[in-house]
Protein backbone atom coordinates (compact mmCIF):
# COMPACT_ATOMS: atom_id res chain seq x y z
CA UNK A 1 0.00 0.00 0.00
CA UNK A 2 1.25 3.48 -0.98
CA UNK A 3 1.86 6.58 1.82
CA UNK A 4 -0.84 8.30 0.51
CA UNK A 5 -3.27 5.87 0.23
CA UNK A 6 -2.56 5.20 3.66
CA UNK A 7 -2.96 9.08 4.59
CA UNK A 8 -6.55 9.00 2.76
CA UNK A 9 -7.72 5.80 4.81
CA UNK A 10 -6.71 7.73 7.88
CA UNK A 11 -8.27 10.98 6.81
CA UNK A 12 -11.42 9.42 5.85
CA UNK A 13 -11.90 7.33 9.05
CA UNK A 14 -11.33 10.69 10.96
CA UNK A 15 -13.77 12.39 8.94
CA UNK A 16 -16.20 9.30 9.10
CA UNK A 17 -15.76 9.79 12.79
CA UNK A 18 -15.99 13.61 13.34
CA UNK A 19 -19.24 12.96 11.03
CA UNK A 20 -20.73 10.22 13.12
CA UNK A 21 -20.31 12.74 16.46
CA UNK A 22 -22.33 15.69 14.94
CA UNK A 23 -25.49 16.92 16.30
CA UNK A 24 -28.60 16.87 14.46
CA UNK A 25 -29.54 19.46 12.63
CA UNK A 26 -31.69 21.90 14.50
CA UNK A 27 -35.57 23.10 13.20
CA UNK A 28 -34.07 26.38 12.23
CA UNK A 29 -31.14 24.83 10.06
CA UNK A 30 -33.22 22.61 7.99
CA UNK A 31 -35.97 25.24 7.41
CA UNK A 32 -32.78 27.57 5.97
CA UNK A 33 -31.77 24.50 3.84
CA UNK A 34 -35.52 23.76 2.20
CA UNK A 35 -35.12 27.56 1.14
CA UNK A 36 -32.15 27.88 0.03
CA UNK A 37 -31.70 25.01 -2.99
CA UNK A 38 -34.10 27.99 -4.98
CA UNK A 39 -30.86 30.33 -4.34
CA UNK A 40 -27.12 29.80 -5.22
CA UNK A 41 -25.71 26.51 -3.42
CA UNK A 42 -26.31 23.28 -5.44
CA UNK A 43 -27.00 19.62 -3.83
CA UNK A 44 -24.74 16.38 -4.31
CA UNK A 45 -24.31 13.48 -4.13
CA UNK A 46 -20.59 11.47 -5.24
CA UNK A 47 -23.14 8.03 -5.95
CA UNK A 48 -26.16 7.59 -5.64
CA UNK A 49 -25.97 5.55 -2.03
CA UNK A 50 -23.20 8.30 -0.36
CA UNK A 51 -24.01 11.11 2.12
CA UNK A 52 -25.42 14.54 0.74
CA UNK A 53 -23.24 17.90 0.74
CA UNK A 54 -24.27 21.30 -0.20
CA UNK A 55 -21.87 23.58 -1.98
CA UNK A 56 -22.69 27.08 -1.46
CA UNK A 57 -21.58 30.28 -4.54
CA UNK A 58 -22.67 33.94 -3.60
CA UNK A 59 -21.74 36.91 -5.37
CA UNK A 60 -18.71 38.82 -3.73
CA UNK A 61 -21.25 41.49 -2.75
CA UNK A 62 -22.81 38.83 -0.13
CA UNK A 63 -20.71 38.87 2.67
CA UNK A 64 -22.17 39.40 4.87
CA UNK A 65 -25.02 36.94 4.41
CA UNK A 66 -21.94 34.33 3.03
CA UNK A 67 -20.53 34.41 6.86
CA UNK A 68 -24.49 34.10 8.36
CA UNK A 69 -24.73 30.93 6.36
CA UNK A 70 -21.17 29.54 7.69
CA UNK A 71 -22.02 30.47 10.78
CA UNK A 72 -25.30 28.17 11.02
CA UNK A 73 -23.63 25.70 9.17
CA UNK A 74 -19.54 25.56 10.62
CA UNK A 75 -20.04 22.61 12.14
CA UNK A 76 -20.38 20.94 8.96
CA UNK A 77 -18.14 22.48 7.12
CA UNK A 78 -14.16 22.15 7.13
CA UNK A 79 -12.65 25.15 5.43
CA UNK A 80 -14.50 28.59 5.68
CA UNK A 81 -15.77 30.85 2.64
CA UNK A 82 -13.03 31.53 0.19
CA UNK A 83 -13.20 33.55 -2.71
CA UNK A 84 -13.12 32.54 -6.45
CA UNK A 85 -12.54 34.53 -9.45
CA UNK A 86 -13.63 33.12 -13.32
CA UNK A 87 -13.52 35.28 -16.34
CA UNK A 88 -15.54 34.49 -19.08
CA UNK A 89 -15.03 33.87 -22.71
CA UNK A 90 -16.38 37.75 -23.21
CA UNK A 91 -13.40 38.80 -20.40
CA UNK A 92 -15.71 39.70 -17.69
CA UNK A 93 -14.51 38.64 -14.01
CA UNK A 94 -16.91 37.25 -11.87
CA UNK A 95 -15.88 36.78 -8.46
CA UNK A 96 -17.73 34.64 -5.74
CA UNK A 97 -17.98 33.21 -2.09
CA UNK A 98 -17.64 29.71 -1.80
CA UNK A 99 -17.48 27.00 0.65
CA UNK A 100 -19.49 23.33 1.16
CA UNK A 101 -20.35 21.08 3.61
CA UNK A 102 -19.25 17.47 4.53
CA UNK A 103 -21.01 14.64 2.95
CA UNK A 104 -23.69 14.29 5.54
CA UNK A 105 -26.51 11.57 6.85
CA UNK A 106 -28.45 14.42 8.00
CA UNK A 107 -28.38 16.52 4.88
CA UNK A 108 -29.91 13.43 2.89
CA UNK A 109 -33.45 14.59 3.44
CA UNK A 110 -32.75 17.85 1.54
CA UNK A 111 -31.66 15.50 -1.74
CA UNK A 112 -35.03 13.61 -1.11
CA UNK A 113 -36.87 16.58 -1.52
CA UNK A 114 -35.91 18.37 -4.44
CA UNK A 115 -34.83 15.00 -6.55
Amino acid sequence: MKLKEKKMRGLSKKLKEYTNNLPPLTSYQKEALIGLPFGDLTIQKQTPNSDTRIKFEYTIHSSKYVHHLYDLFKERILTPPYTKDRIYTSGNLNTTWRFNTIADSELNFLYEIFF
